[in-house]
């Protein structure tokens, strides 16, 4: 069964966070190293403000699908993966809110 790893980056006005160098380095840093313990896919969100005028409580979202939680686990504390977790210094100020979970339920358009 498929899992994901959610990450959010919080929206405080002193994080410094290059969404540039996000996207075009660190993220196919990522597909790259992780595509072994079983990354499936990603998709990088900039979240919306929730009314006019307000801001949302995270800037950035990422959602990775990986083939199982086991896999994703694995991964994150693999050696592997030292340079990924180094290179967060690169685009932002702060660490990222990390959530793990299994697909339970869904719905796709395509079905």
């Amino acid at each position: 069964m498929s899992a994901t790893i959610t990450l959010l980056y919080p929206n405080d006005p002193k994080e410094n966070f290059d969404l540039d160098y996000y996207l075009s380095t660190h993220m196919p840093l990522v597909a790259k190293t992780w595509k072994p313990f079983g990354l499936k896919s990603y998709q990088v969100i900039r979240f919306a403000p929730e009314a006019e005028g307000s801001e949302p409580p995270y800037r950035i979202g990422v959602w990775f699908v990986w083939e199982s939680i086991e896999g994703a686990r694995k991964a994150i504390a693999a050696p592997e993966s030292k340079p990924v977790f180094a290179d967060v210094a690169n685009y932002s100020s702060n660490a990222p809110k990390l959530v793990f979970g299994d697909f339970i339920g869904g719905w796709t358009a395509e079905n």
